[in-house]
């Protein structure tokens, strides 16, 4: 009965993909770009309608743009003690950005949002067609992350928030990862969110794993010295002595934070931090564990199982779990792209559409019709 219930996921899908539209839509990387960017918008729709009722989203708002006018202005003893808007000082490069443009209102920088999710969607489409190969493999193991709070945190960005734009970057940075320049996008990332510069360490699995270097602890601390490595170390030295010189030369400062003993206090949330962050991604997540344990490859399955959790600490500290969870990006590139090497195709297919039909299942945010409904019928806002 249960294996029965099981095979509809990869029934469903299998008829899907076989259809002469979905060839379509593998035709062009924009094409199925624009297809997965629909997908995470319908199913996932910000509360735009909120935004202008809701008070303490205009004081990010209002925060933003003035951070846009002076982009290393210190918001510290402008805003209340543990605001989001107090902790801007260091992550300026939205307001840089919104500066260059000339936005300085909400409606052009929610367009400009709006575009860092496509971009965010292109630049997967990419990544995944140039470590698969199969663009129709590419776009099954791209589609999961339409439903989990990676590929859509946008849906939160619009209380003046930029979190998609961070985890673009670190999309170019996997790109770039063994140029010189993935320095840049790994800085914009860090001075985006400082979240982008916890999940970073996972850059450094992916690099071992494609190096294959990754089997023995001798082959991992080799690694190190490698370029792309040395490349990623390198932009953490450079993001904390410019954070210093910031610190020094304009008075910058990063806040005053979280109540050091959240963690403890949100202690029960601990299954729901890790399953919004992996959704179904928590069983090739399981699988490849398995794998690398059944192989005796203890030293890189505790390096993964060790940067998941940093980022879990990280989440549970904080208030906003959701964002938080959102960096585990690297880390689900990560699982996607071992259990695609470690198990048959066959496998792969069955349990990625078992992924997709979880992730569906549930998340924190309002389809589009969920939406429309809730602000025409609830809220009467349209």
């Amino acid at each position: 009965m249960i294996k029965e219930i099981l095979r509809y996921p990869e029934k469903v899908l299998g008829v899907v993909i076989n259809t002469r539209f979905f060839s379509i839509l593998l035709s062009f990387p924009l094409l199925t770009t624009l297809t997965l960017v629909i997908i995470a918008a319908f199913w996932s729709f910000p509360s735009y309608d909120l935004m202008f009722i809701n008070t303490d989203m205009h004081q990010n708002w209002t925060a933003i743009f003035l951070q846009a006018e002076d982009p290393f202005l210190d918001h510290k003893d402008i805003y209340s003690h543990g605001s989001h808007s107090e902790k801007l000082a260091f992550r300026f490069v939205p307001a840089l950005l919104l500066h260059i443009l000339h936005i300085d209102n909400i409606l052009p920088a929610l367009i400009f949002q709006f575009l860092t999710l496509v971009l965010f969607y292109y630049l997967l489409v990419i990544i995944f067609n140039k470590l698969f190969v199969e663009k129709k493999k590419a776009f099954l193991y791209a589609l999961p992350f339409c439903f989990v709070i990676s590929g859509h945190v946008y849906a939160s960005d619009y209380r003046g928030m930029f979190d998609t734009l961070a985890l673009d970057f670190i999309l170019i940075a996997i790109l770039f990862r063994d140029k010189i320049y993935v320095v840049i996008p790994l800085l914009l990332a860090y001075f985006t969110d400082e979240r982008a510069l916890i999940a970073s360490p996972a850059i450094f699995l992916l690099n071992i794993f494609i190096s294959g270097n990754y089997t023995t602890l001798h082959s991992i601390f080799k690694e190190i010295v490698r370029v792309s490595n040395i490349y990623l170390i390198s932009s953490w030295i450079i993001y904390f002595m410019c954070r210093i010189t910031l610190h020094y030369t304009l008075g910058l400062t990063s806040g005053s934070g979280e109540d050091c003993f959240l963690f403890l206090e949100q202690i029960n949330k601990t299954f729901y931090t890790i399953y919004i962050g992996l959704e179904g991604f928590i069983i090739p997540f399981i699988f490849i564990i398995y794998y690398l344990l059944k192989n005796k490859n203890y030293t890189y399955s505790l390096l993964i199982i060790l940067s998941f959790l940093l980022l879990f600490f990280v989440a549970q500290s904080v208030l906003d779990i959701n964002r938080s969870m959102s960096y585990v990006i690297l880390i689900q590139i990560l699982i996607i792209l071992l259990f695609d090497r470690f198990y048959s195709k066959e496998t792969v297919f069955k349990i990625i559409a078992l992924v997709i039909m979880i992730n569906i299942f549930y998340d924190d945010f309002y389809p589009f019709l969920a939406q429309v409904y809730r602000m025409k019928f609830i809220t009467h806002s349209i």
